[in-house]
């Protein structure tokens, strides 16, 4: 284990969600109270409610797995991050360096660069709205407008923007447009002149900020039985 509060204990009761070793607050980020929804509300058949869990708190181990999903499992960014959360959190980037270089991946030996960039910008993403928050994101080496609405995502407490993965693109049908990067850089998607054709922006018209829960829903289901439960199991259900 490890992160913020590593031990805190969270578990549903009677309709309520309780939490031991942990504040009011952090209780509703990590629940996902702030945001829930069931797939019903989302045209998505039937299903538990479930909360959008996020963490400010761990936002350098959330930058990190995020970045590592590239292009490959959950299961081996859980194995990666089990040997290096314990350096990133204390920012031992030489440290990550060295484990990089042992593991190979080239996930893994992207990442000391981009964490340590990271690092050096994140009180500014954090002083920032979203949208200059997420301009600094795509100065970073390596992050593209996926990785940087995934972040956005599980540590700002905002539904949008989210990350338009291949699961949402096969809900969404037909050809989806992806977020272009250079227009990202240079626009809130309010003001894009290219938004009317982004997914991102189709879907935040018909969700507003609870589309990033709808992209999450798509995502567990997914999911293959065995696997979803496993997710499942991590997830607080409300």
């Amino acid at each position: 284990m490890y992160g913020w509060r590593t031990g805190a204990i969270l578990w549903a009761e009677d309709r309520r969600v309780c939490c031991e070793g942990c504040l009011l607050n952090e209780l509703i980020a990590w629940s996902g109270l702030w945001m829930t929804g069931s797939p019903r509300d989302f045209g998505l058949g039937e299903g538990p409610v479930i909360g959008l869990s996020v963490s400010p708190w761990d936002d350098k181990l959330i930058f990190s797995s995020i970045f590592l999903s590239q292009n490959t499992s959950y299961a081996r960014v859980l194995a990666w991050m089990e040997k290096l959360a314990p350096f990133i959190i204390e920012e031992k980037i030489e440290r990550v360096e060295q484990l990089a270089a042992e593991l190979g991946s080239y996930q893994v030996r992207l990442l000391p660069l981009a964490l340590r960039r990271y690092i050096e910008a994140r009180l500014a993403v954090y002083a920032s709205n979203i949208w200059a928050a997420r301009r600094i994101l795509l100065t970073i080496p390596h992050v593209g407008v996926k990785i940087a609405h995934a972040h956005l995502l599980f540590t700002m407490y905002s539904g949008f923007p989210f990350p338009v993965d291949r699961h949402l693109r096969r809900m969404v049908g037909g050809n989806p447009v992806l977020p272009d990067k250079r227009l990202c850089k240079s626009y809130p998607c309010p003001r894009c002149p290219h938004r009317d054709s982004c997914t991102v922006w189709r879907l935040y018209k018909m969700y507003g900020l609870r589309a990033g829960l709808y992209q999450t829903l798509v995502w567990l289901q997914s999911q293959t039985p065995s696997a979803k439960r496993r997710l499942l199991e991590r997830i607080l259900l409300t």
